[in-house]
């Protein structure tokens, strides 16, 4: 008896003994170890201390009704341990009788289980993750027979979901070329590396082949051998699809933009050939016109009353207004034509050139230049700008008893704003936008000389280098006009 009780008390499973009534008589070292409770805890106590909640009432009446019939009870159980924590355990439950066959205590041998339960809970999971991937997913056992198709696999392939995988071999899944590769190539790698990755030719049922990118996997045990080996794979079909329709539309897009290319080469080709013939058809006869009137007015101009002689120069101004118009159209034009540079440019310079080239014909005038961004872009192209814009607030001021002319800028978001303000005759801001209209003036030439062509320029100029242009302003209080560039151009070209 000492001995059996030893080797109860050694057991690596937890035993407990407790009477008809379901008292604790007896329990060994490694119950203790398992529930929490040492062994005078627990005698005279009843099991249910170790209820975890988990399982009805009615599974409880049914273990008992079983072992005091007699019969054993084998079962997996969820009980609570004296720090509260939950634990799994499988548990035998054997009646023991008495010489007249009376059952007089119960024998409980109890094992945790908890971690394979986890084990079988994380393989479960796992099982459904795979099932129910996109991707193809199969495994196959060490001697190459499949075992394994998940749903995807299946879809792909067409099989039933009943279908046996132990039937269907690599040549029935893969054209002959890409079996070959599978077999010769991807089959070895991964035996001797562990993994091979590469492209490779489905084939379902239905004879519909389709690309993929597939992995092998070869699962080795301790010793080295090949346990099993598993596949995924991707299917490459809309990618592929995907891939052919982008080359498709970058070949249409490059054809587009050859033809366009085409257009805007006749195009510019036709503008040249309009410029030029602006350049000598239109002078000749303008030429013409203020030479007859230039020789009317020195051969003729006793014989002329005073209001022919007015005449006369008012045929000639206005010849040279024309011819003037001609020039600023052709400038106009050629801020269209040429190619546009892209560097880093100090605007602060620029427009300290521009006011120089401008202020000596209004030497009243007070200039205030304050930081101005650099920007990147054609430097000749932007310095035509700010000659515009400064020039137009120095002619437009001219007639107020203190001209001042604001010139700043400053980073506005992803933009750069420049902008030149003044105190002169201002405008109806109602007309704001036809202010950049080739020729729109809002004022007279007897007001203001001018084409009405530099506002226009500054517009193509600034939307060609990606930009905006604005203009504010109310009669009598001056006007604000300005503009924008992209950072973006800047970071790129800078």
């Amino acid at each position: 008896m000492q001995l059996q009780a030893a080797a109860l008390s050694a057991a690596a499973n937890g035993i407990v003994i407790t009477d008809r009534d379901g008292t604790i008589r007896w329990v060994n070292e490694a119950f203790s170890r398992l529930t929490g409770y040492s062994a005078g805890e627990a005698i005279g106590s009843n099991p249910r201390i170790l209820k975890s909640g988990v399982h009805q009432a009615a599974f409880y009446a049914a273990l008992y009704r079983c072992v005091l019939s007699g019969e054993v009870w084998r079962g997996e159980m969820v009980n609570r341990r004296k720090d509260g924590s939950r634990y799994t355990e499988d548990q035998t439950i054997t009646p023991v009788r008495s010489d007249r066959g009376e059952i007089t205590h119960f024998i409980a041998i109890k094992q945790d289980v908890s971690e394979r339960k986890s084990l079988e809970l994380q393989r479960s999971r796992l099982a459904a993750i795979v099932e129910a991937s996109p991707c193809f997913v199969a495994t196959a056992d060490a001697t190459g027979t499949v075992r394994y198709y998940n749903a995807a696999a299946r879809r792909m392939l067409g099989l039933a979901d009943d279908a046996d995988p132990a039937q269907i071999r690599i040549s029935d899944t893969h054209p002959a070329r890409s079996a070959q590769r599978v077999l010769g190539v991807g089959i070895p790698a991964a035996v001797r590396d562990g993994i091979w990755t590469g492209e490779t030719v489905f084939r379902a049922r239905d004879g519909r082949e389709f690309p993929a990118w597939q992995a092998i996997l070869a699962h080795k045990s301790v010793d080295g051998g090949v346990e099993f080996m598993s596949t995924i794979a991707l299917d490459l079909s809309s990618i592929k699809q995907a891939e052919r329709q982008l080359r498709e539309l970058n070949a249409e897009l490059e054809r587009r933009v050859r033809q366009r290319t085409r257009q805007l080469e006749t195009t510019n080709q036709e503008l040249e050939s309009f410029s030029y013939s602006v350049s000598h058809d239109l002078r000749a006869p303008l030429r013409a016109v203020d030479g007859y009137a230039r020789m009317l007015e020195e051969d003729y101009a006793a014989e002329l009353d005073p209001e022919g002689r007015r005449l006369i120069g008012v045929v000639r101004a206005q010849s040279r207004r024309m011819s003037g118009l001609i020039d600023e159209l052709l400038a106009f034009s050629r801020t269209g034509l040429q190619g546009i540079a892209h560097e880093p440019v100090c605007m602060m310079v620029v427009a300290r050139e521009a006011i120089a080239e401008m202020s000596p014909a209004f030497p009243a005038a007070r200039i205030v230049l304050d930081d101005l961004p650099d920007a990147s872009g054609d430097r000749t192209l932007l310095r035509q700008v700010w000659v515009n814009l400064i020039g137009n607030a120095f002619k437009y001021s001219s007639k107020v008893a203190a001209p001042r002319i604001e010139i700043g800028g400053g980073a506005n978001g992803a933009e750069h704003e420049y902008w030149v303000r003044d105190n002169g005759a201002g405008f109806d801001p109602r007309y704001a936008d036809k202010l950049f209209g080739v020729f729109r003036r809002l004022h007279g030439e007897d007001e203001f000389p001018g084409t009405g062509v530099g506002l226009a320029i500054v517009r193509r100029v600034v939307s060609r280098h990606g930009g905006r242009v604005w203009a504010e302003g109310r009669p009598g209080e001056g006007a604000c006009f300005g503009f924008a560039l992209p950072q973006d151009e800047m970071v790129r070209h800078g």
